[in-house]
């Protein structure tokens, strides 16, 4: 199976987590997910970043659901050079360690609050 980042791509840095969101419905990467041990990603030649917020709308639930190393096993990444890989890895990471991170709102109100009584 493969995702072609291409076909949802208008400007050479993709964002927006609402358009990942869309792009995961069309996709249906739910069931997709379920039916493919491997799901390969090709990124554009011309991209130049793709947003955490897309990432997160797109792969968010993924990157939950089985974890930093097991999504990458996964979802295989194809670069069309190394330029854009290093460009596209970082915002990766970045989406992975936001995606994974267990604080939230209601998290931290609740240390404050606790560290206050």
């Amino acid at each position: 199976m493969r995702i072609l980042l291409e076909n949802y791509q208008s400007y050479d840095y993709i964002t927006g987590r609402n358009k990942g969101k869309d792009y995961r419905k069309k996709l249906n990467l739910d069931s997709l997910e379920d039916d493919f041990p491997i799901i390969c990603v090709d990124v554009p030649k011309d991209t130049i970043g793709i947003n955490i917020s897309f990432m997160l709308g797109l792969f968010g639930k993924s990157i939950r659901k089985y974890g930093r190393t097991k999504f990458l096993e996964k979802y295989k990444f194809n670069y069309p050079n190394s330029q854009v890989e290093k460009l596209v890895e970082i915002d990766l990471e970045k989406a992975i360690k936001e995606a994974l991170d267990k604080r939230n709102a209601r998290n931290i109100l609740g240390l404050l609050f606790k560290d206050s009584k």
